[in-house]
């Protein structure tokens, strides 16, 4: 795994000095005299930790096949110039492109803990396991001390040897505070867009509990009582907000929404007022908001409303059918058990412009055969971000019986250009957790249980449909299922007709159908859509049935390098190509493999080969483990109880319950991915 896509995700700041000096007696750890390195590190909380480590002497040449985002064409070096790593022998996969400082912070560390050394015992409980690393990581990121060892491995406070000056920043609290509870509640206005009423702004208030149509509505203490008395005091063209009061529950829906906003900076706002939980809508038998029409739509903001059906599953939640549409934020609402909660989609004369689809909690979307949380169509940039997005397109209640081929829990269409789609949690679909068929940037989300988490790109068997561009990275993506018991799916990553593509930094672990053909990375579709450009690179692959395949002859220029593919005892390929001709199209450098079972780990057509043939004929530095992660037993089950939940329904049930206000970090992709690149950072010696 590189070292520094490790030291990004445990948030580690730019080191703001180094070179080389002498330490202070205090500080040498290698002898009088011996030429040292001061290190400094600049930690998010202001302070500044100083050490001092020996200055050593890199072996090799430089890695220019290590991971580079911005030049993805580059190549290794060739076999007798120094290779693709540091082959300096401590045993740890170290490209020669991680700064010195903080691949030395921890590959110290980890020397120290694979020989058995207390000095690792980092959070000073006696032991060595696991939780030393995660306390490594805790206090380089600046939450305090580390414990009685923390001294240990190089990362403990600052002594009084280390020079006074340079301990300038304060000591990890910053004395304003912020609004987070120990439990990680975040009741603060961080990450959530900030709107306020503006001169010529009317505010509408509207209470089911405390209104009366008769009410001029214009206060929290006149409020009018039904959904529609407040809607006729919206004016078009103005900077309006209509407001329900939090907690109550009204019944109706916004019909044929027909307003605009006044420009970017004063958009119409519909929201809620008051403490508590959001407002309820209940719509009935019709969508929420249904925007069709030609009418021109613009700068319309729809936030913290809990929309559901009365009964039946509805056509859409929030449905815009129509291009007559520009500048959409849907933000901090709740939508459930519509046939599509979220349809967003224009035609091809006429797209929209500027879909905004943040922090939202988007469940259980039924009724059709093509159910989705969101379905989106020409459009002219989309992003979709924070959001909860779980159990769509099927039925819970009859099992997967019901789910299909057709629903998803997010269908991109070909026909949307600049997708970004970052920081979700997207679980339990029907089929596809997002299907990406005009690319994007698919970054920092967690997908869970999903049968197809990424489809990205089309086949290619469409006029309209595209070579595509764009990235999937850091993500993670947990526990590939069936669609059910005669679908069967289970994959990760499907990529196909790519006129560029990275995938880099992502975590794929364990699918739990029976093994039969789900992959963790795949390059599919037909050879007339062809994946160009591709660089898959430091990706870890663990336990999934198949961790890569090239399915025919669609694999054209594809660099597959510094990945970790492991498996614990299945006896189904590493690697396979369908076809032996296409191995050629993939350049493998830098990758390392471990797996139970024989020897036979890569597949080419039907013949069956061992590392060290694919070594020499294959791929260049291709190395074998000897153990793999620091603790692969991780999943999203451990990580809900790691923060005192009952395990994973538990964990979910709080996902599904969150919103502006109540916004626990702790359930968020980030959080979630920094438990998971802990227990998945390599440690194991390679040879």
């Amino acid at each position: 795994m590189n070292l520094t896509s490790m030291c990004k995700s445990a948030a580690l700041a730019l080191v703001i000095s180094s070179g080389a000096t002498t330490a202070p007696a205090a500080a040498q750890s290698a002898g009088d005299g011996v030429e040292m390195e001061r290190i400094v590190i600049a930690m998010p909380n202001g302070k500044r930790i100083i050490r001092y480590v020996p200055r050593t002497t890199k072996t090799g040449g430089s890695n220019t096949g290590s991971n580079n985002d911005s030049n993805p064409g580059v190549r290794p070096p060739s076999d007798d110039d120094g290779g693709g790593g540091d082959d300096s022998g401590d045993g740890l996969f170290t490209p020669t492109d991680v700064p010195d400082d903080l691949a030395r912070q921890v590959a110290r560390w980890l020397d120290l803990y694979r020989s058995g050394s207390m000095e690792a015992d980092i959070n000073g409980d006696g032991q060595l396991t696991p939780t030393d690393y995660t306390a490594l990581l805790s206090y380089l990121r600046g939450n305090g001390n580390t414990g009685a060892g923390g001294g240990g491995a190089g990362v403990g406070n600052d002594d009084g040897g280390d020079d006074g000056g340079d301990d300038s920043g304060d000591d990890g609290d910053n004395g304003g505070g912020d609004d987070d509870d120990d439990d990680g509640t975040n009741n603060s206005t961080e990450g959530w867009t900030e709107l306020s009423p503006v001169s010529g702004s009317r505010v509408i208030y509207v209470s089911s509990s405390e209104g009366d149509d008769s009410n001029d509505g214009l206060s929290a203490a006149t409020p009018v009582r039904s959904l529609s008395r407040g809607m006729s005091k919206l004016r078009d063209g103005q900077p309006d907000w209509l407001l329900f009061k939090r907690g109550d529950t009204f019944s109706g829906s916004f019909g044929r929404f027909e307003f605009s906003g006044q420009s970017a900076d004063a958009p119409m706002v519909i929201s809620a007022y008051g403490e508590g939980e959001r407002p309820k809508i209940r719509t009935g038998t019709s969508p929420a908001f249904n925007l069709t029409g030609n009418t021109e739509r613009k700068h319309i903001a729809i936030m913290s409303l809990d929309m559901q059906p009365g009964s039946g599953h509805p056509a859409g939640g929030i449905r815009v059918v129509t291009g007559a549409v520009e500048d959409l934020l849907i933000e901090d609402c709740y939508l459930k058990e519509y046939a599509v909660n979220i349809l967003v989609q224009a035609d091809r004369d006429d797209t929209m412009e500027n879909i905004r689809i943040r922090r939202n909690i988007l469940l259980d979307a039924m009724g059709l055969t093509h159910s989705q949380a969101i379905y989106a169509s020409h459009i002219e940039g989309l992003t979709i971000e924070g959001n909860i997005i779980d159990r769509n397109g099927w039925d819970h209640r009859v099992g997967r019986s019901d789910a299909t081929i057709f629903a998803h829990n997010c269908y991109i269409q070909r026909s949307v250009f600049g997708l970004v789609f970052k920081d979700n949690v997207v679980m339990r679909a029907s089929s596809h957790g997002l299907q990406a068929r005009m690319g994007g940037i698919i970054e920092g989300n967690v997908f869970y249980q999903n049968p197809m988490s990424i489809m990205f790109g089309n086949e290619g068997v469409k006029d309209n449909e595209y070579a595509v561009e764009g990235r999937i990275k850091h993500n993670v993506i947990l526990e590939g299922v069936d669609i059910n018991s005669s679908l069967v799916r289970g994959d990760g990553i499907v990529i196909q007709h790519t006129a560029s593509v990275e995938v880099t930094d992502n975590i794929l672990s364990k699918n739990l159908n029976d093994p039969g053909s789900a992959y963790g990375i795949s390059i599919d579709g037909p050879d007339t859509a062809p994946v160009r450009n591709a660089l898959i690179s430091n990706n870890i692959i663990h336990d999934w049935d198949l961790a890569f395949r090239v399915h025919d002859y669609n694999a054209v220029d594809v660099t597959f390098r510094d990945n970790v593919l492991y498996h614990s005892d299945d006896d189904k390929p590493l690697i396979k190509h369908r076809r032996r001709q296409t191995v050629g199209n993939v350049e493998y450098l830098n990758n390392h493999y471990l797996r139970g079972g024989d020897q036979d780990w890569f597949q080419l057509g039907s013949s069956e080969i061992d590392l060290p043939e694919w070594r020499t004929d294959y791929a260049r530095h291709a190395q074998q483990l000897d153990s793999p992660f620091f603790d692969g037993s991780r999943t999203l089950d451990t990580y809900a109880r790691s923060i005192g939940l009952s395990g994973v329904d538990a964990l979910i049930a709080e996902m599904r319950d969150m919103r502006k206000g109540d916004w626990d970090e702790r359930f968020t992709p980030e959080a979630i991915s920094a438990y998971f690149r802990e227990g998945f950072m390599v440690v194991g010696v390679t040879n």
